[in-house]
C-alpha cells in the first residue's frame, strides 16, 4: 500500500511492543490506532541531555487509515 499521508508526532510514535500494554500500532474498521509518546527510560536520556519536550501529553490517537486525518484523541495519563 503506497503512503497517503504521514504525521509528525509530538513524543514519537510507539512502533514496537517492548513493553507491557504498549503494542505500538492497531489497526481495525478503516482506522490507526497509535500512542504519541515515549518509553520512560528515553524520556529521562532526553530529560540529562536538555532535549526539549513536547508541551502536549502523551496521547492515544485513532487516525483514518487512508488519509491519516485524526478522528480522535485522547490524552494518556498513567497510574503510578
Amino acid at each position: 500500500m503506497a503512503t497517503v499521508a504521514d504525521r509528525k508526532a509530538q513524543w514519537g510514535f510507539l512502533n514496537r511492543g517492548t513493553a507491557v500494554g504498549s503494542p505500538g500500532a492497531a489497526v481495525g474498521a478503516g482506522t490507526v490506532f497509535c500512542l504519541d509518546e515515549v518509553m520512560e527510560d528515553v524520556l529521562k536520556k532526553w530529560r540529562a541531555n536538555d532535549r526539549p519536550l513536547a508541551e502536549a501529553p502523551p496521547t492515544l490517537l485513532a487516525l483514518d487509515l487512508r488519509t491519516g486525518k485524526e478522528r480522535w484523541s485522547r490524552p494518556v495519563r498513567h497510574s503510578a
